[in-house]
């Protein structure tokens, strides 16, 4: 239930008081991050794979929602992106390993297409985009990396 607490609920109450300006503002936006785990559930990771699945349909639920009032309400399901949580990860399972060798190991290991692990620096524009006046027309959509 903490995932569940953390990630749906967390992003419902920061939504919620919002809800009448972005209403109101004529051109508001929504982007909630969330992860590829929302539609392929990790192994060992119920719980997480689980709650993020129900972020996604609350994210889908506020879009439709919110639509008729010109809000558009879209997702960034991220895969695995250089943290320092990955760096934890790495420091605990690999350390012998080259940091940038083990991530391109766990590019390959979670079928990354590209064969790296993202940045912080390429999900940045996606989500301005996506807060622009050029993303005027879309809602309800997820962007995954």
């Amino acid at each position: 239930m903490e995932q569940f607490g953390i990630k749906v609920l967390g992003t419902l109450n920061t939504v919620r008081p919002a809800i009448t300006h972005l209403k109101c503002s004529g051109a508001g936006r929504v982007v909630v991050i969330n992860g590829v785990t929302a539609h392929l559930p990790e192994v060992g990771m119920p719980a997480v794979s689980a709650a993020r699945a129900a972020l996604l349909n609350l994210t889908r639920s506020l879009a439709a929602e919110l639509a008729e009032a010109g809000v558009c309400v879209n997702a960034v399901n991220l895969g695995a992106i250089i943290t320092d949580r990955q760096h934890a990860r790495h420091a605990a399972l690999a350390a012998d390993t080259p940091f940038d060798e083990w991530c391109a190991g766990e590019a390959r290991r979670r079928g990354v297409l590209l064969g790296r692990l993202g940045t912080p620096s390429d999900v940045v524009p996606v989500v301005i985009f996506l807060l622009s006046p050029l993303a005027g027309y879309i809602t309800d959509s997820g962007c995954r990396g």
